[in-house]
């Protein structure tokens, strides 16, 4: 489940009622390309164990503590895969062939911790495309 907040103030209310024990991921939006990389997000969870180790498709492993950089860096990661993705696969190629190249591109991992960045790097590891790190975690 994700918690998606438009205003900082009330999810941090929210957030001291209920905490985050029923939430997978909290976001807070001001980019409405946010949307996007959250479908993205959930996409690659579901798909990327079955994709990556199965099929070999690469990972990118982000890591990322800090909630407001993330609703920058998160769209901004997902777009530039997506154009790359779209610029591999040739013009001529049928429509099916294009979705799969499509569906091939590297699923983006996401943690907030360092132990579960290693964990899925332990995972991962014979498929990790890249890390991308602030390098600072508190």
């Amino acid at each position: 489940m994700i918690l998606l907040a438009y205003d900082a103030r009330e999810l941090n209310h929210f957030l001291e009622r209920h905490g985050t024990r029923a939430v997978d991921r909290v976001f807070s939006a001001g980019d409405v390309r946010i949307l996007l990389a959250i479908v993205k997000y959930v996409e690659d969870r579901w798909n990327v164990a079955h994709d990556s180790g199965e099929m070999g498709v690469q990972t990118i492993l982000v890591i990322e503590d800090n909630g407001p950089l993330l609703l920058v860096v998160l769209p901004m990661i997902y777009a530039e895969v997506m154009q790359h993705a779209h610029r591999l696969v040739p013009e001529g190629v049928n429509l099916s062939h294009k979705l799969l190249r499509i569906q091939a591109r590297p699923k983006i991992v996401l943690s907030s911790t360092f132990e579960d960045a290693w964990a899925d790097f332990e995972v991962y590891q014979e498929n990790v495309l890249g890390v991308i790190s602030d390098i600072e975690f508190r």
